[in-house]
């Protein structure tokens, strides 16, 4: 039998994809016995076309036959490679205990099926093959060696070996990365981990299943399973809203989703319960400072305030004694008048009347007594204002926005100020009546207002002009939004610190007049917690005027929203996913 026919009968029996046809032509060809050069003639072509080879080789291991394929492959001739064994044409394979099962096989005259091994080619350059074959027997059986066929995978070798390469490169990455990571399939079934994510679920008292899935992993962690199912039972976008949530051990941890190209799932997640207590720490710290500030501003007024309650008490007092000092003859008055009723004759009782009433001034009882008692209600109602305005001003601060009356806290504002101001200007308020209840912090904002209108006349004062100042105060709305003016007349903000004012514990006034942190404060009420600005607008030796805008309801800022955390992002690539259970 001729080798080609060999290599057919063989090429159809081991049932390799490019001898399927051949396959078939050959069992034509054993029903058909005249179509047996035909049939050759079609297996020489699909041979020549093949990208595998065909081969053979003698008891000992020789080749004996190549289909023309090796060539190619080899970057040799045919003629070149008959006669030698594996080993002489490959050199020594880098993969020697896979050869080995090949040469075991054949000493033991067993077949043998995709065995692939790498060899080094004497160009230096190596390649991968995948061989099969089984023993050949002649026509009275006897063994003469074996025939089989053989592929170049170097190409599906190099690209596993670089995608098994790039697994461990990303492995590594993963194991640097300062955050529990895990990549899940879209299913949210996780494929694969960092340590550091065990670690930090351990730590959240929560525990790794054997088969983990993303589901299961943050609701062992959290404090509110429920919360985190909301989170990933909610549709949502290639990159997700983070959400933080607190676990069952206390710590807080934010999980972060994203869809990568490949429409797998990357979680990390991250503790932040160092940050928050910072945040948290920061806040109170904050907080007490204002409150020191605020301590410090009503420490400044509370002389001032007690001036401007003791006045009207002076004058309620002297008009109450004056009233008082009435009340003895008014009382001998109507008691003659009682006697007179049962014991007295007419003329008897008219003149013990008579002598009381001509020992008492009525002309001067008459004109002054009302008066008094009217000099004592303005008192009074002055002293309530009074009272009533540093209730107002002293209200606790809140932490959410509320509604209330932008214009009477002002007013408020001027009346307990006054007394700061009232020597050396006088306030002009040009208030909005159409405003709408403003939804803020209204504390917050009173220690604005009142840091405002203390440095305008502190500012005035500086100036030492011979006229009276003038402190404006304006508010005007529109579009939802409220400005607040609040302008003087005094000796104005030189341009070089006009940069400088917002600054925390910067000041140009005297020691003890001031600290420094009227204005930062302010600004950080006005901008962080109103979302609005303030703009400052000075001429030296004329003036200053600071502007005030602020949302006329603050409450939709996000630092006031308690909405749960939903899965929203930015639709960028409009992917969509759900994660499982």
């Amino acid at each position: 039998m001729d080798p080609v026919t060999a290599a057919a009968l063989t090429f159809a029996a081991i049932a390799v994809p490019t001898g399927a046809l051949g396959l078939s032509i050959v069992r034509r060809s054993r029903q058909c016995r005249e179509k047996q050069a035909l049939v050759i003639d079609r297996l020489e072509d699909c041979l020549t076309l093949a990208t595998d080879w065909v081969w053979e080789c003698d008891t000992e291991g020789r080749f004996t036959y190549f289909s023309q394929q090796i060539e190619t492959i080899l970057g040799m001739p045919v003629t070149t490679l008959i006669g030698k064994t594996r080993r002489e044409i490959a050199g020594t394979p880098s993969s020697s205990a896979t050869v080995q099962k090949i040469e075991t096989a054949m000493a033991d005259r067993k077949p043998f099926a995709d065995i692939t091994y790498s060899a080094l080619l004497p160009d230096g350059t190596m390649r991968h093959m995948r061989i099969s074959g089984k023993p050949l027997y002649g026509p009275d059986k006897t063994y003469i060696g074996y025939r089989g066929i053989g592929s170049d995978v170097t190409q599906q070798v190099t690209e596993r070996e670089a995608a098994q390469s790039a697994e461990a490169r990303l492995r590594i990455a993963i194991e640097g990365i300062p955050e529990g990571f895990a990549l899940c399939s879209i299913a949210g079934i996780v494929t694969m981990r960092n340590r550091r994510l065990g670690k930090m679920v351990e730590r959240a008292g929560g525990h790794i299943d054997r088969e983990p899935t993303l589901r299961a992993i943050l609701t062992s962690c959290a404090e509110e399973p429920q919360a985190i199912h909301d989170y990933l039972d909610a549709w949502y976008t290639r990159v997700a809203k983070p959400m933080e949530f607190r676990c069952r051990s206390g710590l807080i941890y934010v999980a972060r989703t994203q869809i990568s190209p490949d429409n797998s799932i990357l979680l990390t997640l991250s503790d932040v319960s160092e940050q928050r207590r910072a945040q948290d720490a920061e806040k109170r710290l904050e907080e007490e400072r204002r409150q020191a500030q605020k301590l410090e501003a009503i420490g400044t007024l509370a002389g001032g305030i007690a001036h401007e309650i003791n006045t009207p008490i002076q004058y309620i007092g002297d008009n109450v004694r004056f009233v008082a000092s009435l009340l003895p003859d008014l009382i001998r008055l109507a008691e003659e008048v009682k006697k007179s009723e049962d014991t007295r004759s007419l003329e008897e009782a008219w003149s013990a009347v008579s002598g009381i009433v001509g020992a008492m001034d009525l002309d001067f009882i008459a004109e002054e007594a009302p008066l008094a008692l009217e000099q004592t209600l303005e008192g009074i109602s002055s002293v309530s204002r009074i009272v009533l305005a540093m209730k107002e001003f002293s209200h606790p601060s809140l932490k959410d926005p509320v509604p209330f009356d932008l214009n009477r806290n002002i007013e408020n504002t001027v009346t307990i100020s006054r007394n700061e101001w009232k020597i050396v200007a006088t306030v002009d308020l040009d208030l909005d009546t159409t405003m709408p209840p403003v939804i803020g912090l209204p504390g917050d904002l009173n220690q604005v207002f009142l840091n405002m209108v203390v440095n305008a006349a502190h500012a005035i004062e500086d100036a030492r002009k011979p006229d009276l100042g003038v402190i404006r105060i304006q508010t005007r709305q529109a579009d939802g939004v409220v400005t607040i003016s609040i302008a003087d007349s005094g000796c104005g903000i030189p341009e070089e610190n006009l940069s400088k004012i917002f600054e925390p514990f910067f000041t140009t006034k005297d020691v003890g007049r001031g600290s420094g942190q009227g204005l930062a404060i302010a600004h950080d009420i006005v901008t962080r917690k109103h979302g609005g600005r303030i703009a400052v607008d000075s001429i030296p030796g004329e003036g200053t005027t600071f502007t005030i805008t602020i949302p006329l309801d603050c409450s939709t800022l996000p630092q006031y929203q308690t909405q749960p955390e939903t899965l929203s992002g930015d639709g960028a690539h409009g992917q969509t996913a759900q994660v499982s259970s």
